[in-house]
């Protein structure tokens, strides 16, 4: 269960809003926990709970409970800014995918980036999350339109111009524009 996780401090929680934050609040504990008791209405916690190996430790269910019911009375935004300006704890709020696209942080470090489709739109398209030394990602090549190589492919397998006429009649294949497009691709 995740109020038995035995890092209470090193976690994420839900907040009111449905989103979730995640904390490290292991270091500074002189100013972290005060902040965060405090913050969640539980101040008898400070004197409780004396040291993170505690919290970390035999306490962690209950401080996870705690964490858990205290940061649910705010929006993730409420808790990201009051943890934040204690000065002491590294908090992020967690983002969804959709969000990831336009993040300046995943753009700054080349984890997102821009390119045109197709259409001619541009969009953000993803690279690799692993990265090897000063390795970069590997360039970009835009897939071609859907059957732009289909008589290509099908003459370099032994078919003829009259054999793939037939086939994009048929209905069988579907040509760049030529024959009828499957419902099924979306692009």
């Amino acid at each position: 269960a995740k109020d038995e996780v035995p890092r209470a401090l090193l976690n994420s929680y839900e907040c009111s809003d449905g989103e979730y934050i995640t904390i490290n609040a292991q270091h500074h504990w002189e100013t972290s926990w005060p902040c965060i008791c405090n913050l969640i209405g539980r101040p008898d916690m400070i004197e409780t709970v004396t040291c993170k190996e505690e919290a970390m430790g035999e306490y962690a269910p209950p401080v996870t409970r705690a964490l858990t019911e205290g940061f649910k009375k705010y929006t993730s935004q409420e808790v990201y800014d009051a943890l934040l300006a204690c000065g002491t704890i590294a908090v992020s709020k967690v983002q969804h995918s959709k969000d990831v696209a336009t993040d300046p942080q995943a753009i700054a470090n080349g984890m997102v980036f821009p390119v045109k489709d197709l259409d001619g739109k541009e969009v953000m398209m993803p690279t690799t999350p692993l990265r090897f030394g000063d390795n970069e990602p590997a360039t970009y090549t835009e897939a071609v339109k859907f059957g732009a190589d289909t008589k290509e492919t099908l003459r370099e397998i032994g078919y003829n111009e009259e054999k793939i006429r037939e086939l994009i009649d048929k209905g069988v294949v579907y040509a760049d524009g030529e024959g009828e497009k499957p419902e099924a691709v979306i692009y």
